[in-house]
């Protein structure tokens, strides 16, 4: 039997998890995804070990210098860091259950992020062609496509879909339950869409029209995160590639993002005008501290610094800030009369998350990931700048894949300021980073040849 073969399909089918929608269940956006993600994992690892045990010449021949690679790996020592002192914090948490096997609703904790770098792992073991690696953004993508396409019919009233119909100041929710889920599910769906247009001549434009597609769906959820996130991702595509290319075309393309910097900065001054209250979207250009979505984020963050001053170096657990949410509990987030809300379970920050639940040590670990990314991929372009390619089409072609590689990171960093992560941010982030050992781990030679 074919078992690697078998473990790469279960692989590939787990990012279809962020499609399903259980309404048979008490939380329908959330239970069906982490329990069908979890299952494929499960039979991936377990067809993996089976491949072990019963084809150990197989094994040995394909798979096990290739093991030794990834753990070499930065990235990957950095990402086993963080999944060590995030299940060490959750052993030592205020309530250990509730850290390690998270709740009903949520899915998360210690059991679920073993489950992340399990996927982590696997994939950088058992992709190893750079068509594996399209394989999964194509069905990524397709997942990304199914989601939106639940959120439409669910927005149009179609039985048995689940969601909010369309309406005015409604905000898109897809098949995810949550907008800015939706957001920054389309951050990773236009980097590989990005990917992908990179590789082929022929589909260049469908891929463009695609990515204009999800950028439209990121600006429809009305989330800030995202929409900032996106632009901050942009910016430092544009920065990046534009720094590194000779296009005679440079100044005026720097001139016309300016501009749009300055419009884009005239929006958020003048946001409470009535001429900028009546364009869509138009919440997404409130970003004073004095709205009050601003006001909540900030109460929730002073009482997260608090939760960490108590318990600075393995945090209170995951899953647990809701103790420290009560426990500091800020009067201002009750209103009697304007429908307020007094429940957190997360601090709405990707940083103070990390920090009040895993403590410095866990923070300090999720940080290095990214020291560890940038440190190769900074060693990654003095490699590949050595090769001082002759033809101008490759040489824009390499410039503009490591410019989306450069700001992805940058994209997601921006928009975890406000937001937390979640099951469908979690697959695509652990997916990137496996994919970027992949690159990183390939010689000169190698990249050479398998850009063609």
């Amino acid at each position: 039997m074919a078992f690697f073969k078998v473990s790469k399909f279960f692989l590939l089918i787990s990012v279809l998890s962020v499609v399903l929608v259980g309404t048979m269940t008490l939380f329908p956006f959330i239970v069906t995804k982490y329990t069908f993600f979890r299952m494929a994992i499960d039979f991936s690892a377990i067809f993996f070990l089976l491949g072990y045990i019963f084809r150990t010449s197989l094994f040995e021949s394909a798979y096990k210098e290739r093991i030794r690679r990834v753990v070499r790996s930065p990235l990957f020592i950095a990402l086993a860091v963080f999944v060590f002192f995030f299940v060490l914090s959750s052993f030592f948490a205020y309530d250990p259950q509730y850290a390690i096997w998270s709740n009903f609703e949520r899915g998360e904790g210690a059991f679920q992020i073993l489950h992340f770098f399990a996927f982590f792992f696997l994939l950088a073991v058992l992709f190893k062609e750079e068509s594996d690696w399209k394989n999964i953004f194509k069905l990524s993508i397709f997942a990304g496509g199914l989601m939106l396409l639940y959120g439409v019919l669910a927005g149009l009233g179609v039985k048995g879909f689940v969601g909010p119909a369309f309406s005015g100041g409604v905000r898109f929710q897809g098949s995810l339950g949550n907008a800015a889920y939706v957001g920054v599910y389309m951050l990773f769906v236009i980097f590989y869409l990005a990917y992908l247009s990179s590789r082929t001549a022929a589909k260049k434009i469908g891929y463009g029209v695609l990515m204009c597609v999800a950028a439209i769906f990121v600006w429809l959820t009305q989330t800030r995160g995202p929409v900032y996130g996106l632009g901050a991702g942009i910016l430092a595509f544009l920065i990046y590639t534009l720094a590194k290319s000779g296009w005679k075309w440079k100044k005026q393309i720097f001139a016309f993002f300016a501009v749009c910097v300055v419009l884009g900065g005239g929006l958020v001054y003048f946001h409470d005008t009535p001429f900028v209250r009546s364009l869509p979207g138009a919440r997404l250009f409130n970003i004073g501290f004095s709205s009050s979505s601003w006001q909540s984020r900030l109460w929730t963050w002073g009482s997260a610094v608090k939760g960490f001053e108590e318990r600075p170096l393995l945090g209170w657990g995951p899953e647990n800030f809701v103790v420290v949410f009560d426990k500091y509990f800020d009067t201002r987030h009750y209103v009697p009369a304007g429908g307020s809300e007094t429940w957190y379970d997360r601090a709405h920050s990707v940083y103070l998350d990390y920090l009040v639940e895993t403590g410095i040590f866990g923070f300090l670990a999720f940080v290095s990931i990214f020291v560890a990314y940038y440190v190769q991929f900074v060693k990654r372009n003095k490699e590949l700048d050595a090769l001082q390619e002759k033809n101008k089409s490759e040489r824009n072609k390499r410039i503009f894949e490591r410019g989306l590689f450069f700001a992805l990171p940058i994209a997601y960093l921006m928009q975890g300021v406000v937001l937390f992560d979640i099951l469908p941010t979690y697959i695509n982030l652990f997916l990137f980073f496996s994919f970027a050992v992949w690159k990183f781990q390939l010689s000169s030679g190698e990249q050479a040849k398998r850009t063609k």
